[in-house]
């Protein structure tokens, strides 16, 4: 098998391209595959991937509930919050599911402030991730343009997502709703990922001006892997060539792997 197309990833004309690949479940469990895989990038919304790991870890620890009610004011409100349009009484859980489903930013706001951040930032550095870090709420445009930049690598989110597949974070049913939720979001990805035939996706997208990405789980029957991509500078220029890397790793975790062409980690 040609894996020569996850190597072109590290050679993108105007664009840095991070890739990381695990094999959850089947006989690619273990084995991954990387480029860029250990760079930070701006996360966007894929931050709030750690947001409701944070929060589930916490409801399943008693510390936080589901049906917990928090208010929205309209000083809470920003941009691209299409479930928390107005000020108003929410559940937590209703919370989460809009910051996830619908990558509502008011949603993810909310929550934030009901955890703290340092909340979000102690779950990444108890999974020993070195290069998560949240810095700011969602478009907080001076909080940026003062440096404070929210920011992981692709290594560190499939980190997280083995991390609850394999029971480690969140246990039962606060691991089948990680999951669902993920299965259930709506945002049309920005990044062309191409899939094996009949999978299932559970995933979560993320965009902004000069970035974009996409991770989450790659689900069959007998094998899953966990993917994340991002893609900084022209992401359109990334589109083809994420579309060709993601098509080798579908055949490459649905069959025996071949040692070539680039690194396996």
């Amino acid at each position: 098998m040609n894996l020569g197309p996850l190597a072109d990833l590290g050679v993108v004309p105007g664009c840095r391209v991070g890739l990381c690949a695990l094999g959850l479940e089947g006989e690619p469990a273990g084995k991954s595959f990387g480029v860029r895989e250990d760079e930070a990038f701006r996360s966007a919304s894929l931050i709030k991937l750690f947001v409701l790991a944070a929060l589930l870890a916490e409801v399943e620890g008693g510390v936080a509930s589901l049906e917990e009610s928090l208010r929205v004011r309209a000083e809470d409100l920003v941009a691209y919050s299409p479930e928390v349009s107005t000020p108003g009484v929410f559940t937590v859980g209703g919370l989460a599911w809009a910051m996830i489903t619908a990558s509502d930013n008011t949603a993810a706001n909310v929550l934030i402030r009901r955890l703290g951040v340092d909340a979000v930032n102690h779950l990444a550095r108890s999974l020993g991730l070195r290069n998560t870090v949240l810095a700011r709420k969602m478009m907080d445009v001076r909080a940026a343009g003062r440096g404070e930049e929210n920011l992981t690598s692709p290594r560190d989110v499939v980190e997280l997502l083995s991390a609850v597949w394999r029971g480690d974070l969140l246990s039962g049913r606060h691991r089948r709703l990680f999951l669902e939720m993920l299965r259930r979001q709506r945002i049309e990805p920005p990044l062309p990922v191409r899939l094996p035939d009949g999978a299932m996706l559970a995933h979560k997208t993320g965009d902004l001006e000069g970035m974009a990405g996409d991770a989450g789980f790659v689900i069959l029957p007998g094998h899953a892997y966990a993917l994340c991509v991002i893609a900084e500078g022209d992401p359109g220029a990334a589109r083809e060539p994420v579309r060709s890397a993601t098509d080798v790793l579908a055949r490459a975790f649905c069959l025996p792997l071949v040692r070539s062409g680039t690194r396996m980690l």
